[in-house]
This record gives structure tokens, C-alpha cells and sequence, in this order.
């Protein structure tokens, strides 16, 4: 018998009258929802907010032993919204392997790097990430317009590759960049406890992940009054990975768009199409 593993994101009161939240990850077993034996430390501490921080977003994937998170708050109640924070865990061990925190003050980004060493980012520059293997991840940042690739290691996310988008025309600010590729990669020990098996049921058909096609929304704003234009582009997995084959640097430097986007995406005008959630159109 094969056990899924999923997770619940639970907030519960500090118990101390201050008004704060305690935000945990907690994994569980789909077939029994009790704690997921395979893990060590089935709840994880994440963070401590109040109401001021605003409404929490939340993306997390898993693939084989690598668990990442994103969690991104937006502005409430007229207050300033919290930081955002990406983390990375060895969900099995519970072990911390990266986390970024970003704060806003007065224009200025300010990064906290917090052990061990993470990405370094703008306020609110992450909106979503893919895995392209089970070890290197795929975050688009709208702030500096670019696809990071990052390796992840034992010790945090080492940069690979850079990879800019097409320039935009004077005063146009990408204001949403969000993606989503399924399915996601099958991590090399995945099938040990019986944690996943992809042809557990033997299917006649298996979607390949080195084939997946990813997809990418954006959101590109413009003038007073505001102009709003959507567009939407696809490429393989296969070919970012191939696009990322180049020797890791500490500091890579990144790569124009015409050295490596217009043989292998594809784009759409996306106005008119249903652009608010990523996963309506994956697949």
C-alpha cells in the first residue's frame, strides 16, 4: 500500500494575550490523517504573525526529500504588509536547509539572511517557483525580471543560472509573475516506505516531467490612469534545464533574453483569459 503525504498550514493562538499567531506545517498521511511516520518532526514551526501582517499566501511543493514553501503577505487594513519568507526543508528530518526574509522600510529593501545561507531578493519579488529537478529550482523574480535557478544543497541554494526576460518598454512595471509545471519530477528515493510509486496502478500512459510544459502568467502595468496587459508563455522543462547547463558560479551572471528565450518559449496575449489562478490552466 502506497501512503500520500500531504500537509495542512495550521495557525493557532500564541496563548500568551498578545495577539499573535503561531504559523506551523504540519505533514500528515492522506490514507490515515495522522502524523506522516516518515517524518521526524511532523510539525514544523514557520512563523509568528499578527493581524498588521495582512492576508498570508501559500505555495509549497515536495518533491522527493525537498520541501519548499513560500509564504507571501499582502497589505491590510491600510497596515504594512509583513515580510515575505521562502524556506526549504528536508521534510523527512525536519532540517532547515534555506529561508529568506525580506523587509520594506521607507523604499529601502532591507535582506536578512538568516543561517543557512538563502536568496537574496526585493520585497515581494517571489510569487511562485518550479521544480525543475529534485535538487534545483526554478523562482521567477519580478523585481530584477529574470528566472533564477538555484541547486539546492545541504547548506542552502546555491545560484546557477540567471535568466532575463524580455526588456519592457520605458515606465511598464511587472506587477504579477506566477508559474506552474506539472507533473513535478519523482525524487530518487521517493519510493522507499511506499511513499509514492508514479506506476503503483500500472498506467498505460505516464506523463513524463522532463517533458512538462511550464507555464508562466505575468501581469505588466503602465500610466495614470493604470493600463493593465496579461500575457502568458510556455516552455519544457527539458529546455530550461538545458538553458541552465552552464558551470555553477557564486555569482552567475545573467544571461539576455535573445541568448536563450526565443528558440524555446512561446507566448500569448492573455487578455480576456481567466489569469487570477495559476493551476486553472495546468495540467
Amino acid at each position: 500500500m502506497h501512503f500520500v503525504i500531504y500537509f495542512a498550514i495550521h495557525r493557532r493562538p500564541k496563548g500568551d494575550m498578545s495577539g499573535t499567531s503561531v504559523t506551523e506545517l504540519v505533514l500528515l498521511k492522506l490514507s490515515t490523517g495522522m502524523h506522516h511516520t516518515s517524518a521526524t518532526q511532523p510539525v514544523i514551526y514557520l512563523a509568528e504573525t499578527t493581524a498588521a501582517h495582512g492576508h498570508c499566501s501559500v505555495m509549497l511543493e515536495i518533491v522527493g526529500d525537498n520541501l519548499a514553501l513560500l509564504l507571501t503577505y499582502r497589505q491590510h487594513l491600510g497596515m504594512r504588509a509583513g515580510p515575505d519568507t521562502f524556506h526549504v526543508y528536508n521534510w523527512r528530518t525536519g532540517n532547515l536547509k534555506a529561508v529568506r526574509l525580506s523587509l520594506k522600510v521607507k523604499r529601502i529593501v532591507l535582506i536578512m539572511i538568516l543561517q543557512p545561507q538563502t536568496l537574496p531578493t526585493s520585497h515581494h519579488a517571489y510569487q511562485g517557483f518550479i521544480f525543475l529537478t529534485e535538487t534545483v529550482l526554478l523562482v521567477p523574480n519580478l523585481v530584477n525580471k529574470r528566472l533564477e535557478i538555484y541547486i539546492i544543497s545541504n547548506t542552502g541554494l546555491i545560484p546557477k543560472c540567471l535568466l532575463d526576460l524580455p526588456p519592457l518598454s520605458p515606465h511598464h512595471i511587472i506587477v504579477m509573475l506566477t508559474c506552474r509545471a506539472e507533473p513535478n519530477p519523482v525524487g530518487e528515493l521517493s519510493n522507499i516506505d511506499g511513499i509514492y510509486a508514479r506506476d503503483s496502478a500500472n498506467p498505460p500512459f505516464v506523463s513524463s516531467p522532463a517533458d512538462a510544459i511550464a507555464l508562466f502568467n505575468m501581469t505588466v502595468v503602465v500610466g495614470h490612469p493604470v493600463d493593465f496587459s496579461y500575457f502568458s508563455f510556455v516552455v519544457h522543462r527539458s529546455a530550461l534545464l538545458r538553458a541552465a547547463s552552464v558551470e555553477v558560479s557564486i555569482s552567475p551572471m545573467p544571461t539576455p533574453w535573445n541568448g536563450w528565450g526565443p528558440p524555446i518559449t512561446r507566448w500569448f496575449d492573455a487578455r480576456g483569459i481567466a489569469h487570477g489562478y495559476i493551476t486553472t490552466t495546468a495540467g
